[in-house]
Order: structure tokens, then C-alpha cells, then sequence
């Protein structure tokens, strides 16, 4: 593809640069390295990834916490999260971003336990959490089924009051309620989210489903009222 085509060429110029002892004197500049890092998250090449890392090390742009960040989150999304936590654990200052990338990565590998454990971790170092930490804890409390943290996590979402204005995060709720097999409180968040989607619906759905409660999936099912939004569901639910 063209994003491959232009990181390879780009990857391809350091080394170039590399071999020629030009480090230092044509410096790659930062935007450049921190595209190159996205695209690789993107594209899962933890080969080139790690190519991009070695090179921010020799020329010691790996310190700058945004070029950091960005290699924490390639080697997270590709499933390298020993080397993930690495580099997370070298940065010399971490924010809410450098957390994300490290739960996001330990959440989406079904690493659930991890995951959790770096939110307290975070959290003991008063650093706020925000959407997307929320929404990464709660599917780590799907994963593993830990209700208990689940609602620990409910109760900062709460006081933090991010749940009237974040989508995700009150989808995510109902999601971790229903896959934990808690279908009334699954029910009672969303009965409380100020708008509802197509994911919201299926995540109550689904729960009900996956405890076999069919009879209430087809109740929910003909609850809704927008005819696309039945459309989607019949289709996502009914086959």
C-alpha cells in the first residue's frame, strides 16, 4: 500500500543516514519519526518498528517523551508488550498518554490483569485518567471478569464525571456489566446514557444473549425505535 510504500522509503533514508555517519549532523526531525511510529503501529510491523526505535536511541531522540510515547505504543499495538513496558519503564516522565498506550496495549492482548494493575499504578501517582483509559480498564474487567475493579473504575468515572459527556466510556460500561453476567446493572447504565448507538444496544444485547436470555433479547430488540438502528441490529443479532 502507499503508507507502506512511504514508511519503507523513509526507514530506508535512515539507514542510509545511518551508514554514512550523518546522524548527527541531518537529524531526523521529530514529526517525521513519530509518523513513522504511527504507521507502524498501524500497519503491526514490529519490524520496522524496532529498526525506528534503535535509530531514536543512537541519536537520542528515545528520552523526548512525545518520541517515547509514540515507540511505547508501536511495540503495544504489536503485541510486544514485555518490550512495551520497557520502554515505558525507561521514560524519564510519563502523562496520561504514555499510561494509555501501555493499558491500551496490555487490554487489546488480553492481558486484562496488566492492564489493571497499571491503572492503580497510575492512579497512586495521581495522574487523572481520562476516555480512553476508562474505556481500556473496563475491557480489561470484561476480559477477566473482574466485576469488583469494574465498579471501583465505575465509581472514578463517576466522580470524575466523565460519563454524561463520553460515549465510549458509558458503552464500555455496559459492555463490562453484561459480560460480567450483571444484566440489571448492565441495564441500569444504560438506561442512564445521555445518547445510545449501535454499540451501546449491542452490548446489552449481547449480554442477555450470552446468559441465554433470549426471550429478553428479542424485548430489547423491538424497544428500539430507530428503523436503521433495527436494521443493524437484526442483522448483528438476529443473522
Amino acid at each position: 500500500c502507499m503508507r507502506c510504500d512511504k514508511s519503507n522509503a523513509v526507514l530506508r533514508f535512515l539507514k542510509e543516514m545511518q551508514r554514512n555517519g550523518h546522524d548527527v549532523v541531518y537529524p531526523v526531525k521529530e514529526h517525521i519519526i513519530l509518523s513513522l511510529l504511527k504507521s507502524c503501529a498501524k500497519l503491526r510491523d514490529k519490524e520496522m518498528g524496532f529498526e525506528i526505535h534503535e535509530y531514536t536511541v543512537q541519536t537520542k531522540l528515545s528520552g523526548n517523551l512525545f518520541i517515547g510515547t509514540a515507540i511505547v505504543d508501536m511495540y503495544a499495538k504489536c503485541g510486544a508488550t514485555e518490550q512495551a513496558r520497557e520502554v515505558f519503564n525507561s521514560l524519564p516522565v510519563r502523562n496520561v498518554v504514555s499510561w494509555n498506550a501501555l493499558i491500551g496495549g496490555y487490554s487489546q492482548h488480553d492481558q486484562g490483569k496488566f492492564a489493571l494493575d497499571c491503572y492503580v499504578e497510575m492512579r497512586n501517582q495521581v495522574i487523572l485518567p481520562d476516555g480512553i483509559t476508562f474505556s481500556c480498564t473496563l475491557k480489561a474487567c470484561a476480559s477477566i471478569k473482574d466485576v469488583d475493579k469494574g465498579r471501583d473504575i465505575h465509581a472514578d468515572v463517576l466522580k470524575i464525571g466523565i460519563f454524561e459527556t463520553n460515549q465510549f466510556v458509558g458503552n464500555a460500561l455496559v459492555d463490562m456489566y453484561s459480560k460480567c453476567g450483571l444484566r440489571e446493572e448492565a441495564h441500569k447504565v444504560f438506561n442512564k446514557l445521555p445518547s445510545r448507538d449501535i454499540v451501546s444496544w449491542n452490548a446489552l444485547i449481547a449480554g442477555y444473549a450470552e446468559n441465554g436470555k433470549f426471550e429478553e433479547v428479542l424485548n430489547q430488540f423491538y424497544q428500539t425505535k430507530d428503523p436503521w438502528l433495527t436494521i443493524v441490529l437484526h442483522k448483528s443479532v438476529l443473522g
